[in-house]
This record gives structure tokens, C-alpha cells and sequence, in this order.
């Protein structure tokens, strides 16, 4: 209704019990006020899956950039470049403005080239910056991160197939 609001979480659970009929308590206490984490493989059961998690190996370029304000077209600015890396032993500086990555003119963002490239692959960029316009080449470096993917279980029953197509509807 307009001009009135849920108070905080509390108002949120008044409201699901109040539509479901069902007492809501326990799960506020230990998933939303507690730190437990989400039971995701009870619920995902019901529709005959499961969320597998994974390590992958993604490249990391070493520095971050800034992005143009506003959707404003320019090329990015290092803004930062993570002490020790690959990165900075190849001379990148915080400032530097990327002109170029491996001989071609950077005409959109950075991020989408950089996740096309895989760990240990050279990157050369064409930068300019206080110390004037100039190459710096290094290899990525890889850093992990979890990958999840919900997928089959191995025996799905016909329920919970039904199950599956009546949520995905």
C-alpha cells in the first residue's frame, strides 16, 4: 500500500507468515538476522538439483581502472596497481591512461579483453602517463575464485521434474 513500509526485517517476516499461514521465525532467526548459510541444497532438492561449487583460475591483470564518469567515452586510468604484482614490476603507474592493448587501439572497456585472456598470457599495453608515452609488457597473473552451477542430482524423480518445470514457468 502506498506510504507504508515494512519495518526492517521483522515487518518482512510479520508479512510472509501472515500470507503463508506458516511460522517464519526460526528461518529470520538463523538466515537473516543469524549468519547461517542457506540451507541451497535442501530447496534445490525439491526440483531434482543441486549447486556445485568450484575453484577456477581467473586472469588478474594486476592494477584496476577507472571507469569514464558517467558513460562519458575516454580510455580507462589506472587507478590503482596491487603492490608486488607482475604489473608493477613491468613499470605500470596509477595515472597511466591505456592507449592500446596488444598493438590495437582500445576502442570499449578493458574488463571484457582481460577475461578473454587466461592466466600466463603476456599483455602488452601502449599507456601514457608522467612518464610519458610507452609499452609495458608482463604476463597475467591467475588468481582463484568459487564457480557455482546448479545441475542435475543423479536420480531425478518425475516429481521433482515437475516440480523443476512449474518454478521455471
Amino acid at each position: 500500500k502506498q506510504g507504508r513500509f515494512f519495518p526492517d526485517s521483522a515487518g518482512v517476516e510479520e508479512a510472509a507468515q501472515a500470507v503463508s499461514g506458516h511460522d517464519f521465525s526460526q528461518f529470520f532467526h538463523s538466515y537473516v538476522a543469524g549468519v547461517e548459510p542457506l540451507p541451497y541444497d535442501r530447496g534445490f532438492a525439491t526440483v531434482g538439483l543441486k549447486l556445485e561449487r568450484r575453484k577456477v583460475t581467473v586472469p588478474d591483470a594486476g592494477f584496476r581502472v577507472s571507469t569514464p564518469v558517467h558513460g562519458q567515452p575516454g580510455p580507462p586510468v589506472v587507478a590503482a596497481v596491487d603492490p608486488g604484482s607482475e604489473a608493477e614490476r613491468a613499470g605500470l603507474l596509477p595515472g597511466d591512461i591505456i592507449r592500446e592493448v596488444n598493438g590495437k587501439p582500445l576502442s570499449g572497456p578493458l574488463a571484457p579483453l582481460l577475461a578473454r585472456m587466461k592466466a600466463g598470457n603476456t599483455i602488452e599495453l601502449k599507456v601514457r602517463g608522467r612518464r610519458g608515452e610507452r609499452k609495458v609488457s608482463f604476463k597475467l597473473e591467475g588468481r582463484e575464485e568459487d564457480d557455482f552451477a546448479l545441475v542435475d542430482m543423479d536420480h531425478v524423480t518425475p516429481a521433482q521434474r515437475a516440480r523443476r518445470a512449474a518454478w521455471l514457468s
